[in-house]
């Protein structure tokens, strides 16, 4: 049977006007775009070298399996009103969605944004098996055949956290640009919704700045030739757009800035020869950074930015001897209180006309005590005894009504960890806490630093061990009981997908194929017990 998947616009009584014809047109255009993208999942996935195995489970009275065909997916964008809010993405996003599959004939998915779509397109193309055939004879065919069993099915589906991230580091190891967007459909698989992009750090500085272009010509790998273009830029922005991603960019500050020193060495402290952190006493610094996030904002067009703040090496300030007069001069009692100085600085330019960001920052500018906007994001990444995460830090911070973000249980660098660590790892799972401070923590990431990973081991490490982190952001909890076998599972989906995840555990090959040049077959599947 010919299956196709369709959009079906929403109707108005009344004459649209300009404004709802082009907001309408722009939604069409996302959808039909999902559309295609979708349509070449399902029809260029490798296929199982093995049969799928369609038979009714052994523990049931159930002896007969009747096929019947399906003919279109039907997708709609309900309760929308007219507004924009269904295509713009950030923090408030609705994701939801509903997916609907009767015995025969259609099936329909729901949502309120073309996010809801676009996620629920994903999980569509996971209910699908295919590859083989049984037919009456049972003889079995390896062909272009698709079966949605146990139907009927009805799912309404939804996220429990607002922030799913992935943390990639491009410093310690460039990363090129296809791999980053390979990654994005890996993403939109684990249903992860921010792109972490740690773009810069002491190791090398790959961002192509137009205002600054000597950071990254001394400062990146390969004499300057391992850069993101503005161009690279926008393409994984847009890229991680259509498919719900945000991409939220780190440029750490004051410390991880070595890679600055190159081009300028006087922005540094000097204690005594240049080197990291940037000296917080000089206005030249502070001139450089606003220009820099000007032009950051310009191409990040997502609300937060990471602004970084962890494992600075304060101890460099009191060897500076014009850093130690400046304290002096300004009453400034240590090292923390001139951390605070250069923090308070740093938020004041990110908050400021033309970059207006709200920023997100590493946990030891909060434990530090330093002076904090409402708005800031704390980022718990380190351990605590006993824990597997820092739930002191994330309670402290959500008891003053901070946001947080939990990324301590998931760094996939540590190569030890396995999948079930990650699994049992929840973030609103800390004692003591209200349901309003639980609230307040609005999700994690899982973070894949770069010191051991490249282009040619990078999705093997990150894939599918982050996705225990994605479920659990996705879902919250629950499912314990099933998740090796759906990992095992879903690790051979991401392979068909050419995703080059890891094995799950010994004996979990996927064996795939290039499907048959041949026409597809849609059918449902209906138990029927005898």
């Amino acid at each position: 049977t010919t299956f196709s998947i369709t959009y079906c616009p929403s109707t108005t009584a009344t004459k649209p006007s300009n404004v709802d014809r082009d907001h309408d047109n722009a939604i069409q255009d996302f959808v039909e775009a999902a559309i295609e993208r979708y349509g070449s999942i399902l029809f260029e996935s490798l296929l199982p070298d093995f049969p799928e195995n369609y038979s009714p489970p052994n523990n049931t009275t159930t002896t007969t399996i009747t096929l019947e065909p399906l003919d279109t997916l039907e997708l709609h964008i309900v309760n929308n009103n007219g507004s924009s809010s269904s295509m713009e993405l950030n923090e408030n996003t609705n994701e939801e969605y509903s997916i609907t599959i009767g015995k025969t004939g259609n099936a329909s998915l729901k949502a309120k944004t073309v996010f809801g779509i676009v996620r629920g397109l994903e999980t569509f193309c996971q209910l699908v098996s295919y590859g083989w055939y049984e037919d009456n004879k049972h003889e079995q065919h390896h062909q272009h055949t698709f079966l949605l069993r146990h139907t009927p099915v009805a799912i309404h589906d939804y996220p429990e956290y607002s922030y799913r991230g992935l943390l990639i580091d491009t410093s310690r190891h460039y990363l090129p640009v296809s791999l980053i967007l390979k990654n994005l459909d890996a993403m939109a698989m684990n249903k992860l919704n921010v792109l972490h992009w740690h773009i810069i750090d002491s190791n090398s500085f790959p961002f192509q700045s137009k205002t600054f272009p000597e950071l990254s010509e001394k400062g990146a790998f390969a004499n300057g030739k391992r850069v993101y273009t503005t161009h690279d830029i926008q393409n994984v922005v847009q890229q991680a757009y259509v498919r719900g991603i945000r991409v939220i960019p780190e440029f750490d500050m004051p410390g991880h800035t070595a890679a600055i020193i190159k081009s300028h060495p006087e922005f540094m402290s000097h204690c005594p020869n240049a080197q990291e952190p940037l000296n917080p006493t000089i206005s030249q610094v502070y001139d450089f950074i606003q220009k820099l996030y000007m032009e950051i904002a310009t191409l990040f067009i997502d609300k937060f930015v990471h602004i970084g703040g962890d494992e600075v090496p304060l101890g460099c300030w009191k060897k500076d001897p014009s850093i130690v007069k400046f304290m002096q001069e300004h009453n400034i009692a240590n090292e923390t209180k001139l951390f605070d100085f250069f923090e308070t600085k740093l938020l004041s330019i990110v908050h400021s006309p033309g970059i207006d960001k709200t920023s997100v920052v590493w946990q030891e500018v909060f434990n530090l005590g330093l002076t904090l906007t409402n708005d800031t994001i704390i980022d718990v990444w380190k351990g605590q005894q006993g824990c597997l995460f820092d739930e002191s830090t994330a309670r402290q911070a959500t008891q003053q009504s901070m946001r947080v973000i939990i990324s301590g249980c998931w760094y996939l660098d540590n190569l030890s960890d396995t999948w079930q660590q990650y699994y049992r790892c929840i973030p609103r799972n800390i004692k003591g806490i209200t349901d309003e401070q639980k609230e307040r923590i609005i999700g994690g990431h899982a973070s894949m630093w770069g010191e051991h990973v490249d282009s040619t081991n990078f999705m093997s490490r990150v894939w599918p061990r982050a996705s225990a982190a994605g479920e659990r952001l996705w879902k919250g909890t629950g499912a314990e009981s099933t998740v090796q076998e759906r990992l095992q599972a879903f690790r051979c989906r991401m392979i068909g997908r050419g995703i080059l995840a890891g094995p799950v555990g010994p004996g979990t090959d996927c064996y795939r194929s290039p499907p048959p040049n041949e026409e597809a077959l849609w059918y449902t599947h209906e138990m029927i017990d005898t």
